[in-house]
């Protein structure tokens, strides 16, 4: 630990006594306004990236501030709510919203600011008192995770992309909007009322579909996976109906806002319901009677969850908030920023053991990924794993998976890696660089059984058919699933090609006649591959109370 996070957990100490005092008796009110000012945020950032991208840089990084606050404050408040039998529900006071929204944006640059400082404990930044208002924070570049991200998230949009031809056209603009309208009102003078309409609540479904198999907890199971008395995909189907309803109300709020400007879209967004009425909707859509509650209680945010969330400096991502007394909110955020992530953490720490079991299941599912990208007839991959022994019979390695390129006569040596999503937490993202370096370990265990052997005779001892070269040694490939390239300069056998799994899929996918694919991946990827160039960003000030943090990305 440097000197940096005791500082700012100090700092962090001061905000949330100063906040509890301030909101004292009125926790409720506050946990609220934090939802209403996070579904705001999280809904000018969708309207700017569905405009192409009208937000400027600074104004959309504000937004992403008041994201990060909600964490650490609804981490302060939720375990201060006692129980009520109403809810103080009202048109949000516009002074009050600008408190709030500063207290977010303090509270985001404040956990900002300790997962900076929280990477000095695995050597990725340094910190230092310049004087005694200021510290300073330097980080090293992640220049190769940064290029996996981006190839992340072309996969992303890529597979949006394919889903999106699947469902085929989409129902047509002016006739939505005219259902819209129909259907919907103003309650009140200053709140939403809408019946919903069969066609509208499709068309968001549909739309729902595309984000949630977009995102990469999607996959974080096999879909047959048993996990809290459900597979995994009845999980994720449920992860769409929600998502489909915030897309539909996010719909009517638009459309209101259109008919009545004079009215205040951040009094449209979040709309309570008691829990009873949450639970008839699930029953009403499908969803059995004695499911119905646990279905709830996965997706939604409470006192106990909230923890997790700040401890990893994640932004939360729920369908629901429990603000006690039978009451629920229905952010809109959550699903707006990642309609899967909040179910995926949830069943991971709620079902530990089923969890464990059904990620044993990955290998399988990623080896049919690989047939689905290196076909037949050109190609071929076993649709099982390989043991390598000594001739002694004992055990030397597995290889999970073999593709053979009969054009070529290429042939790769595959260990599949696919490990639990890491997001912001560097404790994770430690786990899971010391996970992926276990596979020099490998590559040296195959390379001394390959011993200059040629493709064809590995291909003939590993039982595959014929058409490897006999001029040709096999390649090996280490293919994670997400990250192939952390910050460190850690030690990549370049005997073997380290690539993460899209950026395999963006290769086969853009270039498809590829004379030699697996050739390309090795040269391209020998021990990560190349790094992209980088130009340092200008040094960045934060400024906290009583405090400047200037942080460099060096």
């Amino acid at each position: 630990m440097g000197i940096a996070e005791p500082i700012l957990q100090k700092k962090f100490d001061e905000l949330q006594a100063q906040v509890c005092k301030t909101w004292n008796g009125l926790e409720r009110e506050a946990v609220i306004e934090i939802v209403r000012s996070a579904d705001y945020a999280a809904y000018i950032i969708q309207c700017a990236s569905e405009a192409d991208n009208s937000l400027n840089a600074v104004a959309r990084d504000e937004l992403r501030l008041i994201l990060l606050g909600v964490a650490p404050a609804l981490a302060t408040f939720l375990p201060l709510i006692k129980g009520g039998r109403g809810l103080p529900f009202g048109p949000a006071a516009p002074q009050t919203a600008r408190w709030i929204d500063r207290m977010l944006f303090e509270f985001g640059t404040l956990a900002r600011m300790r997962r900076f400082a929280a990477l000095e404990r695995y050597g990725l930044a340094r910190s230092e008192m310049v004087d005694v208002a200021t510290m300073r924070i330097e980080m090293n570049a992640g220049v190769g995770e940064l290029m996996d991200v981006h190839a992340a998230r072309w996969l992303t949009a890529e597979t949006m992309r394919r889903v999106a031809l699947m469902q085929g056209p989409t129902r047509d603009n002016a006739y939505v909007e005219s259902l819209l309208d129909a259907t919907s009102t103003v309650h009140d003078g200053w709140f939403i009322n809408y019946e919903g309409h069969p066609e509208l609540i499709e068309t968001y479904r549909q739309r729902a579909m595309i984000d949630v198999l977009g995102c990469a907890e999607a996959e974080a199971l096999p879909h047959d996976a048993m996990i809290g008395g459900r597979p995994f995909a009845e999980w994720r189907t449920l992860c769409v109906a929600a998502l489909g309803r915030v897309f539909n109300h996010v719909a009517y709020a638009s459309r209101l806002m259109t008919r009545f400007p004079a009215l205040s879209i951040r009094n449209l967004l979040t709309v309570p319901v008691l829990r009873r009425d949450a639970r008839a909707v699930w029953i009403e859509a499908g969803d059995q009677p004695k499911h119905a509650n646990d279905t709830i209680a996965h997706l939604a945010l409470d006192a106990q969850s909230i923890a997790s969330w700040q401890h990893h400096h994640e932004i939360p991502a729920p369908f629901y908030v429990d603000v006690g007394g039978g009451w629920l909110l229905l952010p809109l955020f959550g699903g707006l920023l990642n309609p899967v992530c909040g179910l995926v953490r949830t069943l991971r720490l709620r079902h530990t053991r089923d969890w464990d079991k059904a990620v044993d299941g990955r290998e399988v599912y990623f080896r049919e990924d690989l047939k689905n990208h290196f076909g037949e007839p050109r190609f071929h991959v076993p649709d099982h794993g390989m043991t390598l022994r000594r001739e002694d019979g004992s055990h030397i390695t597995d290889v999970d998976a073999a593709i053979l390129d009969r054009q070529t006569g290429d042939l790769a040596l595959v260990q599949l890696k696919w490990p639990d999503i890491h997001g912001m937490s560097p404790k994770e993202r430690e786990s899971r660089r010391l996970n992926l370096l276990k596979a020099n370990e490998w590559v040296d265990r195959v390379s001394s059984w390959v011993d200059g052997r040629s493709a064809r005779r590995i291909a003939k001892a590993l039982g595959m058919p014929d058409g490897a070269s006999e001029s040709k040694p096999p390649t090996l490939m280490v293919i994670p699933r997400y990250a192939a390239r952390f910050t460190l300069n850690d030690h990549l056998d370049e005997r073997a090609c380290w690539v993460a799994w899209p950026e395999v899929v963006r290769m086969r996918t853009e270039n498809k006649e590829a004379e030699a694919p697996l050739f390309d991946l090795h040269r391209d990827f020998k021990s990560g591959g190349s790094l992209a160039s980088y130009s340092r960003p200008e040094d960045f000030t934060y400024k906290l109370r009583g405090l400047d943090v200037l942080v460099s990305a060096l």
